[in-house]
């Protein structure tokens, strides 16, 4: 990491202590012209909270001097299409569909049924041709699967 990314690190994480926020990622990209921030909470991010944290972030580096040019800041929240990285992240998804991809590249789909600090449990449907639907439960650590996401879906 360099040092922008660790100042900027370090100040993102006082700003959210007071909160249920919590850093998620931070990527700033070679020429420091793009800084992403992706910020979570354990019931959600809000467009206000996300609008404050920027603001805030911009004061602190313009009147910092930490960056010399010009530069692009993105505070948001993880969209669907990014995976789960922290275990305080699943709470909020109990009910829904996740897919999870292991290292063997397997792809396993059920939705959560609960979560505690080591790891969750997804509840999976499976049918074979002209059998009944079987029901599974099947526990995973946090850090057995290469990435989990959340299914979105249309129904």
């Amino acid at each position: 990491m360099t040092e922008l990314n660790n100042v900027l690190e370090s100040y993102i994480q006082q700003q959210l202590l007071e909160t249920d926020l919590f850093l998620v990622r931070l990527a700033i990209s070679a020429d420091q012209k793009i800084i992403r921030i992706l910020v979570d909470g354990d019931l959600g991010i809000n467009i206000d909270q996300c609008t404050k944290l920027s603001r805030a972030t911009g004061v602190f580096l313009e009147e910092n001097d930490l960056i010399q040019h010009a530069y692009t800041l993105e505070v948001s929240s993880p969209g669907v299409s990014e995976p789960l990285a922290f275990g305080r992240q699943y709470h909020k998804h109990i009910g829904r569909s996740l897919c999870v991809v292991m290292p063997s590249k397997e792809k396993i789909k059920g939705n959560l049924k609960q979560v505690d600090e080591d790891g969750f449990i997804l509840e999976i449907t499976t049918k074979e041709k002209g059998k009944k639907e079987v029901i599974t439960e099947q526990k995973f650590l946090f850090q057995e699967p290469v990435e989990v996401k959340v299914e979105v879906s249309f129904k």
